[in-house]
């Protein structure tokens, strides 16, 4: 099920790209994606069983997720914003280890890509040894209280659909 879905993803960028949804162009997408994801599928972890929720616990899990994910990208353009107008005071630190515990390749992937969607946060470096990202954040004053916002969001969201 997991190779049907990432061919049929990667054929269904090809053709956005494209903008063409002519059948020569779907089965010449059909075929490229298939072969990268035979060449690349130790990469992308389709070897193994993922561990987790099933298809559809998450689909049902997936609505709150893309909600939530998109009131952080709000609230931290907010910030930004406010940083910006000099309504509200840059904080002293800029940089945050942020431990990922036992996420997964793919969630620690979808973890980072989120956060950098966030204004003011982007990912500077994952030390997988000690299994923690290391962020660079406009806004820091209370690095205890980001990581638990973090593992809250991991935990209470991103789980049931990418753990």
């Amino acid at each position: 099920m997991r190779w049907i879905v990432a061919v049929l993803t990667l054929t269904g960028i090809y053709l956005l790209m494209l903008i063409s949804l002519d059948p020569w162009d779907i089965l010449t997408g059909l075929v490229i994606s298939t072969m990268l994801v035979l060449a690349f599928r130790n990469s992308l972890g389709l070897n193994v069983a993922t561990r987790g929720p099933g298809p559809v616990e998450r689909l049902r899990w997936l609505p709150p997720f893309v909600v939530r994910s998109t009131w952080d990208v709000i609230t931290g353009a907010v910030r930004v914003a406010l940083m910006v107008l000099h309504l509200r005071p840059l904080a002293p630190r800029h940089f945050i280890e942020i431990p990922f515990d036992d996420d997964t390749p793919a969630g620690v992937a979808l973890t980072t890509l989120l956060t950098t969607f966030s204004p003011g946060s982007v990912l500077i470096d994952i030390d997988w040894e000690r299994r923690v990202a290391l962020y660079h954040l406009l806004d820091d004053d209370d690095p205890d209280e980001i990581r638990r916002k973090y593992r809250e969001l991991y935990d209470r969201y991103q789980r049931h659909v990418l753990p």
